[in-house]
């Protein structure tokens, strides 16, 4: 139950206890596995009839209602379609993310969802791919993006042994990157590789690049051996997706944001 409340799937049944010798009906079930996709009670539904939202989405198809019999069965019946659910504002599948957070593996994912391996790597180059250009549509070039927008990257990181609530604020182009990386990587952690301590071949579908001595920064989208591609807020003040920087100016950046593990 601590676990529970510290991670914010339940708040208790009142202000001092949690019920736990009761039983849980599918109000309640519903509500923290919502909860688990980032989703706020009584900001985008309401506890009392959170299936109005579940059916919504499409994690619940219209058969849980307040009364109805509700068992182990149709615990383990949710929570195996919570994990092939996108979390809120997030390009990255509840399964992905614990894949990614090493609670298991993607075999072990796969034998019991009936998909490939491959297909549940959500560090798949590909993937990536597809989730960052899917964002196109929302940031299309030559929309206003200037160096007043901000985008605040919230997450969780292990520090000394120590689970640790980071939020990280851009402004600008790093507002941009961040947001347009959170289609593909939903709240992974980012790390900061300085200019030394990476090769051109380390670079990855999905890193930002910290360029023009430290003041911008641009998003790769495609690889090649002698250059990269990129997508970049507050390009003149607009988005701007497909512009190619050398090899060199590549790996010459003075850091570069990453959200692979290491």
């Amino acid at each position: 139950m601590g676990f529970a409340y510290t991670y914010g799937l339940t708040k208790g049944t009142d202000a001092s206890s949690f019920g736990g010798k009761g039983l849980i009906d599918v109000a309640q079930y519903l509500t923290f596995v919502l909860r688990a996709l980032d989703y706020k009670s009584e900001t985008d539904f309401r506890w009392k009839t959170p299936w109005e939202l579940s059916d919504r989405i499409g994690l619940t198809h219209g058969d849980y209602r307040e009364g109805v019999s509700f068992t182990r069965g149709d615990v383990a019946r949710i929570s195996l379609a919570a994990l092939g659910m996108r979390l809120k504002d997030s390009g990255m599948t509840l399964a992905e993310a614990l894949i990614a957070q090493g609670v298991f593996t993607r075999e072990q994912y796969a034998s019991v969802n009936g998909t490939s391996g491959e297909q549940a790597d959500v560090f798949d180059p590909e993937r990536v791919y597809e989730k960052l250009m899917a964002m196109r549509e929302v940031l299309p070039d030559g929309m206003i993006w200037t160096g007043e927008e901000h985008w605040a990257l919230e997450y969780e990181d292990v520090i000394n042994g120590v689970v640790t609530q980071i939020t990280f604020n851009g402004y600008g182009c790093a507002a941009f990157a961040l947001r347009l990386t959170s289609a593909a990587f939903g709240k992974l952690p980012l790390r900061t590789l300085g200019r030394g301590t990476f090769r051109y071949e380390d670079l990855r579908v999905g890193d930002t690049l910290r360029i023009e001595n430290d003041t911008h920064s641009a998003v790769i989208l495609e690889l090649y051996d002698d250059h990269v591609v990129v997508a970049e807020g507050a390009y003149n003040n607009s988005v701007h997706w497909g512009r190619s920087l050398s090899r060199e100016e590549a790996v010459s950046a003075n850091y570069v944001w990453t959200r692979y593990p290491a």
